[in-house]
């Protein structure tokens, strides 16, 4: 309930960044916001996502939107079982003719040429937090637990705390690697699914803040290379596979909470924070911000940033508070 109530205060607008021109002396950066005066469902914004169509997907607290450059289309929850199981949206994930849906009651799953709507049964009112894809599944966390859906037969497999050794039931973000072993970040620690097996592993990140929460909530998993980049509430850490190190990374961020990361063509990662953008070199270990600044209509829309995706013209967008 409290992970809930925090995340729907927070998503209310979405940013776009038109010019990507960063860097520790550029400050040229510019951003445009859309909203409901737009056509916007909602301003309480919690994903966004691209199809194979070009489309973009905007989910929502109010159902969900499609953006076709100029104008949106709308899908709510209605009376029928063939739409939205809820109509406020957590997660979206694209998937060739198929747009998945995780909403804080339940899964569903749109045909993006027909509209047609199929809710999936995972077994009760589930609140969906992560999706992630493989081969023959979709990965699905929720608030109780890691869920595998099985594509061939419609069938599901349930991980938990109790019987998989998960850290926590909550599960906030998903990532599987090249070799197919899966990350799994909850409410409390970075967990390893090797491929194959069933029972986790927790990983243990360093951690310097005693006077820090109790639980470590893994906000992101991003990979670069042989690395994995780990946003959590406590800071940005870097877990090399290559020689299975883990070290929190020491840098002037404006703010600890790293809610996502994004690696530009540069190797920078884009780190959005509870306070301001943050574009971090891990080169050099030098970071620039970017703050909202009330005095100008070209800044980015709010210091709170809780999603940052690339669509494939090269448009950066941001989910902000």
């Amino acid at each position: 309930m409290r992970l809930k109530t925090y995340i729907n205060s927070t998503f209310l607008i979405l940013g776009i960044l038109l010019s990507r021109n960063l860097s520790a002396q550029e400050t040229s950066t510019f951003f445009t916001n859309l909203s409901v005066r737009d056509g916007l469902s909602s301003n309480i914004i919690a994903c966004i996502e691209q199809d194979q169509y070009d489309f973009i997907w905007i989910g929502t607290g109010s159902g969900l939107s499609r953006f076709d450059g100029s104008q949106f289309l709308t899908f709510k929850k209605e009376a029928s079982p063939n739409s939205l199981p809820s109509n406020e949206l957590s997660t979206l994930l694209a998937d060739g003719d198929y747009l998945w849906v995780g909403t804080w009651h339940g899964l569903c799953r749109l045909n993006l040429k027909t509209f047609e709507i199929q809710r999936i049964d995972l077994g009760g009112d589930i609140a969906v937090r992560a999706l992630s894809k493989s081969e023959n599944s979709l990965w699905v966390g929720t608030n109780s637990g890691l869920i595998q859906y099985h594509l061939k037969d419609q069938s599901f497999t349930k991980y938990s705390s109790q019987e998989n050794l998960l850290s926590h039931n909550t599960v906030r973000t998903i990532y599987e690697d090249s070799l197919s072993n899966l990350w799994v970040g909850t409410y409390d620690g970075l967990n390893l699914l090797p491929q194959g097996e069933s029972k986790f592993i927790k990983i243990d990140l360093p951690r310097t803040d005693s006077n820090g929460p109790s639980n470590l909530l893994i906000l992101d998993i991003k990979t670069s290379n042989e690395k994995l980049w780990i946003g959590t509430e406590v800071g940005l850490f870097e877990l090399n596979q290559e020689v299975n190190t883990t070290k929190k990374i020491e840098a002037e961020f404006s703010n600890n909470v790293i809610k996502c990361i994004y690696e530009d063509k540069l190797g920078k990662l884009w780190l959005g924070t509870d306070f301001g953008l943050n574009i971090f070199d891990p080169n050099s270990n030098q970071v620039a911000t970017q703050f909202h600044n009330p005095k100008l209509s070209f800044s980015i829309a709010n210091n709170v940033i809780w999603q940052i995706f690339e669509d494939r013209a090269g448009v950066l967008w941001f989910v902000t508070s």
